[in-house]
């Protein structure tokens, strides 16, 4: 049984061989499992929603026994993890001038260099997902892990835009919203879960 006044996190896998859910709470900033449960997606293909009665069904059913589990904990905030067709990926980079007095790359410019791989185009039918940089550059030429507190003129990065069809995303809002009377507070390709 979840703590009073704690949120309950769910997480939610739409796959093609089964639905997921994973129930929790946060305690001094950690999280804390409350239950686990699992249905056959049925209808769900490669990641795409072939019948949404039927996944909506399975889903309900697959968060109705997490919660039992939990003791009759509900659902707070839902994060759903999503694959499939409607899903995109761009290459992008970004770069900025380091304006720190001595030329150490602090955690602004790391900001300001994620911000601006954020504000990449991307074509107006698609949400943006997530972005994830892949590699880091000091002065154009040396590859970092972690450019904080080095010493640079220019900080670059290449990073990866993840976005899905507005159709798509609007689809499992649906689906979410109808079945399970929840918001999603964020989706996320499946592989940026793992």
């Amino acid at each position: 049984m979840p703590s009073p006044k704690t949120p309950v996190i769910c997480a939610l896998d739409l796959g093609s061989m089964n639905i997921r859910v994973i129930l929790a709470e946060v305690i001094d900033g950690e999280p804390r499992l409350l239950a686990c449960a699992s249905r056959p997606s049925l209808k769900i293909k490669n990641g795409d929603i072939q019948v949404v009665q039927v996944v909506g069904e399975q889903l309900l059913l697959a968060l109705q026994h997490a919660e039992e589990l939990a003791h009759g904990a509900t659902a707070d905030h839902v994060y759903v993890s999503i694959s499939g067709s409607g899903l995109h990926t761009d290459l992008a980079n970004a770069n900025v001038y380091i304006s720190d007095a001595e030329g150490v790359v602090t955690a602004e410019a790391m900001r300001e260099l994620q911000h601006l791989l954020s504000d990449h185009k991307i074509p107006a039918n698609r949400e943006l997902l997530c972005v994830d940089v892949c590699k880091y550059f000091i002065d154009n030429q040396k590859e970092v892990l972690n450019p904080t507190d080095q010493v640079a003129v220019a900080l670059s990065c290449d990073g990866v835009l993840v976005s899905a069809d507005q159709n798509y995303v609007g689809g499992v809002r649906r689906l979410i919203k109808e079945n399970l009377g929840r918001e999603i507070m964020r989706l996320l390709p499946s592989s940026r879960v793992l």
